[in-house]
């Protein structure tokens, strides 16, 4: 018959000592316990120290497999986002003919883009028309389709599915420091008769999908990160 006034681990029986004594054999805590019964086949109480170190290191091996496999299908969709967002629409027309749509509300972008512009056109003319002037565009080009692509994505992530009445303006950034910020905005709509038009529903519809996947991984990476505290350096 067990003695009523010494403890014992509810995992492995052992015996749990006085920490004065001993404290081999002393419990872990909460968050270790949830840790092993989370990423193990384990679903004990408690866990005293001597029993919970292998658990523990099965528990570190399935915890890396699953934030491995959240991360690679995180970056696997957002990848795939990226590729689709384009077939989001956005024109500057206010109401383009044949559209049916909801309007949704407006979303807006900004890009601030080192050009030296401004100190460039004050010191060589020669320069700015020739190649300075092509680098300038290329550089402004990729201002503007970084906020294409975010008026795309906050409009997808609302709902809509196109941008209209979309508007571009530049202006000074950093007081003569040479900076340009590329400002775009517009409204999100819901088109509501896309198969009438010419635009590729299919990516529309996987593009949704993608998004979806890209969010529930968030999800999952954010759960998982509760027991970052745990995990040995190089894990």
């Amino acid at each position: 018959m067990p003695d009523q006034n010494k403890t014992f681990c509810p995992n492995c029986n052992a015996e749990i000592k006085n920490p004065v004594i001993g404290t081999e054999n002393l419990f872990i805590n909460d968050l270790r316990v949830e840790f092993i019964n989370q990423f193990t086949d384990n679903n004990s109480p408690k866990y005293c120290w001597k029993c919970s170190k292998e658990l523990l290191d099965q528990a570190f091996q399935e915890f890396k497999r699953q934030r491995t496999s959240k991360l690679e299908s995180k970056d696997k969709s957002s990848s795939r986002i990226k590729e689709l967002i384009v077939n989001v629409p956005i024109v500057t027309l206010q109401s383009p003919q044949d559209w049916k749509y909801q309007s949704l509300e407006i979303v807006s972008a900004q890009s601030v883009t080192g050009t030296g512009v401004f100190t460039e056109i004050a010191s060589n003319w020669t320069d700015f028309f020739g190649k300075e002037s092509i680098r300038h565009n290329e550089k402004l080009k990729n201002g503007e389709d970084n906020c294409k692509s975010i008026l795309q994505f906050q409009a997808f992530k609302m709902g809509g599915n196109a941008i209209l009445g979309t508007d571009i303006d530049y202006s000074e950034a950093g007081a003569g420091k040479g900076m340009l910020m590329v400002c775009m905005a517009g409204t999100a709509v819901k088109i509501t008769n896309l198969d009438e038009l010419n635009y590729n529903t299919d990516k529309l519809k996987e593009l949704e999908n993608q998004i979806k996947i890209d969010q529930e991984a968030d999800l999952e990476i954010e759960k998982l990160s509760k027991y970052n505290s745990l995990i040995p350096d190089g894990l």
